[in-house]
Order: structure tokens, then sequence, then C-alpha cells
């Protein structure tokens, strides 16, 4: 159904127009070169005007940063008159999503990719600082006007594919273009968008990693993806990914809706202190796929999947490493609600990659 071999294969830098080396930091601050573009909440015209009325050469702003998957973090960034018109600070909120990627060696039996639609730091998915984000919107050179990060070369071939139309502009909010709406029938559907080519190639960067093609699926140390063969193909693609996408950024309706609970003991105190010295999953019923992680002796997150425990994006383990790094600090409820929307996106993305495995590949 989908070929796998070198020549039809694309990584990431072949798909994209440019790419965003991730964030590093010295301390609480943003470490930057002249030539580096910021991902923060405000235009670079917003920035220059403060700096313009402060009558200041100085202007110090916070930005949040992912950090590791399901991980925020604020940071200072101090700006003077001269790099802030040498430096391109992009709203991201204005130009979609990121897709991460962290280097995918050949041996590699973990997810090595993540949406956000914040900027991230380098250790995202890399404890070796090694991330690499490709946003969906880059900025037209000396203009404001947004365009997709899409190289031409890849964006014909996938048009001849499939034969349908690339319609590059940004669909307002509301102005849904019915050519490419997922209620029409795929043989009506006529064009596609930016967000569906990332859904598309999201979905096939979450290939499992006991599919003999995953081995394949590396290239210029990168993920990498072949083409959909028909337009059939490509929709059902779309779809899949437009699920992990709204999983992974707590959009879907499943998030919403939990099965994980919190459970504290009666007549005990409502603090609730990560205390516990070695975090553990304790299997709570037969087969040993369910189970609960204890926080301190009267506090516990219980119905935990094993494969949301142990799920492995990049170089962590989300469900394990958000816990580890809150040992000793109170949870407040909505961290709480927090970790629960983790363990259900690990839970869903691991239903969805075995999903596309069956449908796609036949093993």
């Amino acid at each position: 159904m989908l070929k796998f071999d070198n020549n039809s294969l694309y990584s990431l830098q072949e798909i994209f127009q440019k790419n965003i080396p991730g964030i590093r930091t010295i301390g609480r601050a943003i470490e930057f070169s002249e030539d580096m573009t910021i991902n923060a909440q405000k235009s670079d015209d917003a920035f220059r005007n403060n700096l313009r009325e402060s009558g200041s050469k100085h202007l110090n702003a916070i930005i949040n940063i992912d950090t590791k998957p399901f991980e925020t973090s604020s940071y200072n960034i101090k700006l003077t008159a001269k790099t802030a018109n040498k430096i391109h600070i992009q709203n991201l909120d204005a130009f979609g999503y990121c897709l991460n990627a962290g280097p995918l060696p050949a041996t590699s039996e973990c997810l090595q990719v993540l949406l956000t639609r914040r900027p991230v730091h380098a250790s995202f998915l890399d404890v070796n600082e090694n991330t690499i984000s490709f946003p969906l919107y880059i900025l037209s050179e000396g203009t404001t006007m947004a365009e997709p990060n899409f190289n031409e070369r890849f964006i014909h071939k996938l048009a001849q594919k499939t034969r349908l139309t690339f319609v590059p502009d940004k669909q307002p909010e509301g102005n849904v273009c019915m050519a490419g709406n997922q209620d029409v029938r795929y043989d009506f559907r006529i064009a596609f968008s930016p967000v569906n080519v990332l859904d598309c190639i999201y979905a096939l960067l979450h290939l499992p990693a006991n599919n003999k093609n995953r081995k394949m699926q590396v290239k210029d140390n990168l993920p990498a993806i072949p083409l959909p063969e028909d337009s059939e193909i490509f929709w059902k693609l779309v779809e899949l990914g437009e699920v992990l996408r709204k999983t992974h950024l707590f959009e879907s309706p499943e998030i919403i809706k939990p099965t994980v609970q919190f459970h504290q003991k009666e007549n005990t105190q409502a603090t609730c202190r990560v205390t516990t010295e070695k975090i553990s999953w304790e299997p709570t019923n037969e087969n040993e796929t369910t189970g609960l992680v204890r926080i301190n002796k009267n506090h516990q997150f219980q119905n935990i999947p094993k494969i949301a425990w142990e799920f492995t994006i990049g170089s962590y383990q989300p469900a394990q490493e958000w816990l580890i790094n809150r040992s000793g600090r109170l949870l407040l409820d909505f961290e709480i609600r927090h970790y629960i929307k983790i363990i259900i996106a690990l839970q869903k993305t691991h239903q969805l990659m075995q999903e596309i495995d069956k449908k796609f590949f036949n093993t």
C-alpha cells in the first residue's frame, strides 16, 4: 500500500523549507544568537514599539518554552534596541504548529516526534540538545505575511500522487474549505491545505517500532516518510494525524473525559506532596495491564495503563519523568488534571500507532 525504499522516502529536511534549532538556556535566561528566530507571544512590532515608548535601550520579556514532552517552563529574554531589529520574534499562535524531532538512530524503538504550539528547548526530545523544530508556517522575507513552510518539490510530488490541488492560504476560523472537508466523500475532495499535509506527515511518523519498515524510516539521521499512493490513503492518514495532533495538544474530547483517577484516603490532609522516594507503577489486575502509582502514603493515581507508564518519547518517559521532576513538591489541582491528561494522551497515542500499523502496513 505504501512503498518503503530509500528512493521514495522524504526526510523532514526535504519536506520543510526551514527549521529552527531548539532554544538553549543558561539558568532561567535564554541564550541566543543574532540570526535566531524567537517564538514569543507578541509580534516583533510590539516588542520594538515597547522599546521606543519606554525610551529604554533594553527590554526584558518572559516567554514559555516546552522543555520536555508535556512540560512547560518560563524563561527570561533580554533584548536591546539593537538586537530587537536583528532577531525575528515570531508569533507562534498566528502561524500554527511546530513539528519537533530528535535524531533517530536506526536502532531506535521510541517515538521521536511531537507537535507543539510553543517553542521548544534544545533538549525537548533529546538529552544531548539536538531537537529541531519545523514550523508549519514561516514569515515571507521582509513582510509579516505567513506562508507554508513546505518545499515546493515535495508538495508538487504529493499533489501528483493524490491528484489534488494544494491550497497554501490559511483558512480563517469558520471559513471551512468544503473541498477538503472530512464530511465530504474522499472522491469529491479536490484540494488539501497545509494542516492536511502536516496531519498526514504526523500519522506516518507514528509507525510502531516493531514494524519491519520502521528501520527504513531514517534519513539524514531524522525520521522520514513515504508518500501515500493515492488520495484515499492520504485522507485516511490526515484523519488519523488530526486525532494525534489534537491528542498531543490536549484538544481531543477523550482527553477532557479521562478514565484515570486521583485517589485520596479518607480523613487525610488535602495537601498533596510528592514524597515517595522511588515512584513506581503497581499492577492492579491479573494480566498486569493497568495499575496505580503512589506519590505518598495517602495519595495515588489509579487506572494507569502500563503502556502509558512505559511509553517513551525521545529521551524521556513522560508519565514517569513528570512525577520525578516534582519530587518534594506540592501538586496543585490543575497539575493533577494535567498529569491525568498526559496519561490519557500516551495511551491514545499507542492505540493510534497500532491502528496506523494495521490499516496501512498490514502487520
